[in-house]
Formats: structure tokens, C-alpha cells, sequence
């Protein structure tokens, strides 16, 4: 249900800020994870770009036509960051 809810948050309220879903931390880890060349912006990514950065990352291609990313893609793109953050966990400490 927190994903179909994420995900219609994400459509419907797209100029909310991230920052009751992902901490700081955890949104910089996802903005390099889906954006590799881009330096990190100043302000946190609205509730929208975080669920396109979850869908990038869960293998949502993003073409003019594909419209909005699923729950599945959002989900496997969740996952992967839940990993990501368990390693700098395990590693910063």
C-alpha cells in the first residue's frame, strides 16, 4: 500500500519536497544512483522526481510515451536504494 500510496503522491502532488519520505542522506544516495553525471542540487527533489528517480533506478525507461512509472518499477527501484544505504551503513561504520 506505501508504494501505490508513494506513487499516486508522486502524480498528484508534484511540488511537494521529499524530505517526509527520504532524509537527506538517503535522497543525495538515490539522486547519484539515477543520476551519475549531474551534480547534487542545493534544494531536496519534489515527491514526483523521487518517484522517477525509484523508477530509473527499477529499470523505467522514461520515453516520451511510457507516461508514469509503475508500482513495480518504483518497488524495484526502492529495493535497490534499501541496498545501497545497508552497504554505506555497514561501510561508514
Amino acid at each position: 500500500w506505501f508504494l501505490l500510496w508513494l506513487t499516486y503522491l508522486g502524480r498528484e502532488f508534484n511540488e511537494k519536497r521529499s524530505l517526509f519520505f527520504l532524509d537527506e542522506r538517503e535522497w543525495k544516495i538515490l539522486y547519484k544512483m539515477a543520476n551519475k553525471d549531474k551534480p547534487l542540487p542545493d534544494e531536496p527533489p519534489t515527491i514526483n522526481e523521487i518517484v522517477y528517480m525509484l523508477g530509473r533506478i527499477g529499470g523505467f525507461i522514461g520515453r516520451k510515451s511510457d507516461g508514469y512509472p509503475g508500482v513495480k518499477t518504483v518497488w524495484q527501484g526502492l529495493i535497490k536504494l534499501l541496498i545501497v544505504l545497508e552497504y554505506a551503513d555497514i561501510f561508514s561504520n
